[in-house]
């Protein structure tokens, strides 16, 4: 396991685990309610990057979803959502969504910025995404996220994920992931990544012809296994 879909996919598992899946999804649907409220544009033609609850809530008749297993598909189609499946996205949509650190998940600055250049060419409208902070990150955040317990009757579930650091590349990182129950414990990483600044985002974006980059200061995303929030940030390519 080492690709983000691999990643997205103990997502997929930890939704899967609540009993509060509606409120989920309320959550995650209104972050997306209020950046298109921010740029005052309809939903429009959406493709979301890995599996995100609102999904399962917006209402659009073009929807597409990439990046995304089996189990992600299952869960989709368990809740009757319309979609269509990108295996590599080659048009433009109005709204491009892609979540828990997204770009983080690369090797090398070359291509993370191809990366994200990709990206910001499939969109006319807005690009969504999630970043730490990590100019200003914690110590302790940097080596490990708070674990996410999930109780469901008898039931416990804990997803928990510790970062190690490149010694000789302090950019590259590590992370290795664990889903702990009463009666089993499973590895469920290792995923290479990369460190992603906001400066150097709105810098590649900007030069990919961005006309806007917003860090929403009022909307923090967090992930269904990990307790630590991302700031939810939006780039404007009308």
């Amino acid at each position: 396991m080492n690709s983000y879909k691999d990643y997205n996919d103990i997502t997929v598992r930890a939704f899967g685990c609540h009993s509060r899946q509606q409120e989920i999804i309320d959550r995650k649907k209104d972050i997306m309610d209020k950046v298109s409220e921010y740029y005052n544009m309809g939903n429009g033609s959406i493709l979301f990057v890995g599996f995100n609850p609102a999904m399962i809530a917006i209402k659009s008749n073009r929807l597409y979803v990439s990046e995304i297993d089996n189990d992600g598909l299952n869960c989709l189609n368990k809740f009757r959502v319309k979609y269509e499946y990108c295996a590599n996205p080659d048009k433009k949509f109005d709204i491009v969504v892609t979540n828990d650190e997204y770009f983080t998940f690369t090797e090398t600055e070359e291509s993370q910025r191809l990366k994200i250049q990709q990206y910001c060419s499939l969109t006319g409208g807005c690009l969504i995404t999630t970043l730490r902070d990590y100019k200003n990150l914690d110590f302790k955040v940097r080596e490990y996220s708070e674990p996410a317990i999930i109780k469901n009757d008898d039931t416990v579930n804990i997803f928990s994920e510790i970062h190690h650091w490149d010694t000789q590349d302090r950019y590259n990182f590590e992370t290795y992931n664990y889903y702990l129950t009463t009666n089993s414990a499973e590895m469920l990483g290792k995923f290479k990544r990369r460190t992603l600044f906001f400066k150097q985002l709105a810098k590649i974006s900007s030069d990919s012809g961005s006309n806007n980059f917003v860090v929403h200061k009022n909307l923090m995303y967090k992930s269904l296994i990990k307790k630590n929030y991302e700031h939810v940030i939006s780039m404007d390519f009308n």
